[in-house]
C-alpha cells in the first residue's frame, strides 16, 4: 500500500462509484476533506472501452431515470394544485349559493303573501338547492376520485423508483463482492 506523498501516511481504501471508473479500486490520502492533499493512486487497471462505454450508459440511464421522475413529480404537484384551486373555487361557490339561498328565504319570510305561495316557493327552493348540492358534490367526489388516482400514480412511481435504487445498490454490492 502506497503512503500519501505530501502526509507520509498510509493511504486509504477506496471504490469510484461514478462515471466510467465505477467500480475500480483506488487509493487516497486519508486526510478529512480539506486537509486532504488529493493524493490518488489506482489500484485497479482503467477499463477497457466497452466496459467505459456501457458504464457511461448506465450513468445516463440513471441520470435519465431521475430526471423523468422529477419531471412525473413536478406534472403531478401541478395537477394537485389545479386540482386544488378548482375545489377551493367550488367551495367558495358553494358557500355563495348557501348565502344566496340564506338572503332569499329573509327576503321570502319579510314578504306578507299567503302560506300556499310561502309553501310552494320553499319547496321549489329546497329542490334547487338539493339539486344543486348534490351536483356539487357529485362534482367534488369527481374531484377525489381524481386526485385519489394522482396519489396512487405518485404512489406507484414512489415505489418504482424504491425498487431501482434497490436494485442499482444490489448491483453494486454484487459487482463489489465479485471483485
Amino acid at each position: 500500500m502506497s503512503p500519501c506523498e505530501k502526509h507520509g501516511k498510509a493511504s486509504e481504501r477506496l471504490v469510484a462509484f461514478e462515471g466510467i471508473d465505477t467500480g475500480r479500486r483506488f487509493l487516497a490520502c486519508a486526510e478529512p476533506e480539506g486537509q486532504n492533499c488529493g493524493f490518488v493512486e489506482w489500484v485497479d487497471h482503467q477499463w477497457p472501452p466497452t466496459m467505459q462505454n456501457a458504464l457511461l450508459k448506465l450513468w445516463a440511464m440513471v441520470e435519465d431515470s431521475k430526471s423523468a421522475r422529477v419531471n412525473d413529480n413536478l406534472e403531478s404537484s401541478f395537477t394537485i394544485h389545479h386540482l386544488t384551486e378548482e375545489k377551493n373555487k367550488l367551495e367558495a361557490n358553494y358557500d355563495k349559493l348557501v348565502q344566496d339561498v340564506h338572503e332569499l328565504m329573509s327576503f321570502q319570510e319579510d314578504r306578507v303573501v299567503d302560506l300556499r305561495y310561502l309553501q310552494d316557493n320553499l319547496t321549489y327552493q329546497q329542490q334547487c338547492r338539493s339539486e344543486l348540492l348534490a351536483d356539487m358534490k357529485a362534482q367534488m367526489a369527481k374531484k377525489d376520485a381524481e386526485f385519489e388516482k394522482l396519489k396512487q400514480n405518485y404512489e406507484v412511481l414512489l415505489n418504482l423508483t424504491r425498487a431501482q435504487a434497490t436494485v442499482i445498490q444490489n448491483l453494486k454490492l454484487k459487482h463489489i463482492k465479485d471483485k
